[in-house]
């Protein structure tokens, strides 16, 4: 073997540099060697570390989409959860709602009046049926509250059931509430509230110019007729004292489902009042803006889920805003601290 003889000694010293040369060119064929078989073996490396990458970030992709899907399904099998507590709350509370109208006793009635005893009831089934639980009632005209303390003197037109007028008792702010319906002038009498029988606008008569300080109508409008809602608005300029609010919820007439689906359950509704005309009303008797927005959300259950593809989402949720826009329309309007001439 060459190794071998290159170690072994030898003989003379001419040998010597041929022996140098002979190792140092075997010492340089091995280190090559060993050089290309280590580079080989790092790019197979790297290449597998490549792989490993590429699958790995399409694994977190599909997880991502996996993910956004889930959640898009438990946003809806939370709604729809919660629409079914929401009507479990309300079959609860409409059993109870009747018990509670056929112990009432009838106030004095004229047979005229007795006659339509029956409608009354029909409406308060309505009535318990599509606004919800008195409970969900309360708490969403709780912003409202804040507004009847700023004011001396509240009354509360086709107050219903009373939830405004509790939480303006609640909140030691003395209201007054009409209603149209005798069973719920009842109920709210046996409840301690200050109600009385009177419809728009024959109710406001009896109260004197720049008396009151807030004039509060939560979904009435809608049941009143052009002529009628003239006259409330004219009735309002009257009877609010200067710096007097007049409050407006009534269903959002801009959200396509509640305008042309949801809003027509109500047999007795006439038609959804738009904030433009409201608007337009409230300048017409020279009143302020204080408040105008949309309130109340739709069930998430009820929109359209989102589509992975991101070109289509911003497509999808324009869409959903359209169609499933707030329920509920608020709008506030204020009577000028002075007299309008005056203030020019």
């Amino acid at each position: 073997m060459w190794d071998e003889w290159l170690e072994y000694p030898a003989s003379s010293s001419l040998l010597e540099p041929l022996r140098s040369f002979l190792r140092k060119l075997l010492r340089d064929d091995r280190q090559r060697d060993f050089n290309l078989a280590t580079l080989d073996l790092l790019d197979d490396r790297e290449r597998q570390l490549a792989q490993v990458e590429d699958d790995l970030a399409r694994t977190t992709n599909q997880l991502a989409a996996d993910v956004r899907r889930l959640e898009e399904l438990l946003r809806v099998a939370v709604g729809r959860n919660d629409a079914l507590l929401v009507a479990l709350d309300q079959k609860l509370e409409n059993t109870a709602a009747r018990v509670r109208d056929v112990s009432l006793p009838l106030l004095t009635l004229t047979a005229e009046e007795r006659g339509k005893l029956r409608g009354d009831l029909l409406y308060r089934r309505i009535e318990d049926g599509m606004r919800g639980g008195e409970q969900n009632v309360r708490e969403s005209l709780l912003p409202y509250v804040e507004y009847a303390r700023r004011s001396v003197g509240v009354i509360d037109v086709g107050c219903g059931r009373g939830e405004f007028l509790r939480l303006c008792r609640d909140a030691s702010v003395p209201a007054k509430g009409y209603d149209t319906n005798e069973r719920s002038v009842a109920a709210a009498q046996a409840a301690g509230l200050d109600v009385d029988l009177g419809s728009l606008p024959d109710c406001l008569a009896a109260v004197a110019d720049a008396s009151i300080g807030m004039l509060f109508a939560s979904h009435v409008v809608e049941h009143l007729s052009s002529e009628i809602l003239f006259a409330f608005f004219a009735e309002g300029a009257r009877v609010l004292r200067p710096g007097g609010l007049l409050a407006i919820e009534t269903p959002n007439a801009a959200s396509i489902v509640t305008s042309s689906n949801d809003f027509w359950r109500d047999p007795t509704h006439l038609a959804p009042k738009h904030e433009a005309s409201l608007v337009l009303l409230s300048r017409e008797f020279n009143f302020e803006i204080e408040e105008i927005r949309t309130v109340h959300p739709h069930e998430a259950g009820r929109r359209i889920p989102l589509p992975d593809a991101p070109e289509l989402r911003d497509t999808i949720a324009r869409l959903n805003d359209l169609l499933f826009g707030d329920q509920d329309l608020r709008v506030v309007f204020r009577k000028p601290a002075q007299p309008l001439a005056a203030s020019r």
